[in-house]
């Protein structure tokens, strides 16, 4: 899911007559998030699955501009193909999306 997150608007008392200016944090007045979740079992049973999905993400946060990311990404973290003996982050569904998706954005 993504979604764009404001703070409101207040009244500004610099400017006559007095109008509403929206609330910046960190020099911002909108922020982009996404968060996600992976189902361990199908990350599990279906990684190929799940890649597709992964990219899927990976391609909408670079387009949407996301701010921040979150989520539970379970065994995708460490999986890359379902008999994959040892778990390794960097041969892992969730490293190999965000790799692939910055290459194709730069």
């Amino acid at each position: 899911m993504i979604a764009e997150v404001t703070f409101g608007e207040e009244w500004s008392s610099s400017q006559n007559p007095p109008k509403r200016v929206p609330i910046e944090r960190a020099r911002q007045n909108v922020f982009r998030i996404a968060v996600f979740h992976i189902n361990n079992k199908a990350a599990t049973d279906k990684p190929a699955n799940v890649r597709l999905r992964l990219r899927q993400l990976v391609y909408d946060m670079f387009r949407f501009q996301v701010d921040f990311i979150g989520g539970d990404a379970n065994m995708a973290i460490f999986r890359y193909y379902k008999n994959q003996r040892i778990p390794s982050i960097v041969q892992s569904s969730l490293y190999v999306m965000f790799m692939r998706g910055k290459k194709a954005i730069n």
